[in-house]
Formats: C-alpha cells, structure tokens, sequence
C-alpha cells in the first residue's frame, strides 16, 4: 500500500515544523540593547507592567513572540510596541525587533 497525496503532504509539514522547532532550539538567546533612559523608564513603572513587560522581553529574548505587541511603521520597519496598563495609565515599550540577534529597546513611557 503506498501513500497518497494527502499523507505525503502531511508528513511534508510535519518535517517542516520539526526542522523549524530544531533550528530556533540551537540559536543562542537575542541580546537587549537599551538605548537612552529606556531601562530606567521601565525599573520605574509600577511592579506589575514592569514585571509584563520584562516577560514580553524574555520571550523576545528566547525568540517567541510576546502576548501583545504591535507594529509601529510611522517610526520605522521592524519597530514594536509593546504595552501594558492598570487602572490608572498604560505603560509603553518601543523596541527594533531582532537584528544580528540584538533588539533594541527604544524607549519607555
């Protein structure tokens, strides 16, 4: 009995994502890059957006996407925003998504 179609296809994916999930596991951990006060800025939000937000810049880090962020093309290509808010304000985090395994965390407010 040989395969059809749909199984070769399957198997085709499933090869595809095994190599994909081997090829992230083997690259070495993104750098941050703060530029200006951006790391003050954020030591000063209150614990639970800084908190938040350094687990969005962990899964950066580990290259995994983070919960909420979005693109921000009016400031330039490959630049983010993550955020995060309580009852009062929202906390903000521009970062330069990964270039030569660096990202570059912009500016805080």
């Amino acid at each position: 009995m040989s395969p059809d179609a749909d199984s070769i296809s399957l198997y085709k994916d499933i090869q595809h994502l095994v190599y994909s999930v081997m090829e992230v596991a083997h690259r070495p951990n993104a750098m941050l890059s703060w530029e200006g006060d951006s790391k003050r800025v954020l030591r000063g939000f209150p614990a639970t957006a800084r908190s938040n937000l350094s687990f969005d810049l962990f899964q950066l880090e580990q290259h995994r996407l983070p919960q909420d962020f979005r693109p921000m093309p009016s400031i330039g290509p490959k630049v983010y925003e993550l955020k995060d808010g309580d009852e009062k304000t929202w906390y903000r985090l521009i970062y330069l998504s990964e270039i030569h395994n660096v990202i570059y965390v912009l500016h805080c407010f």
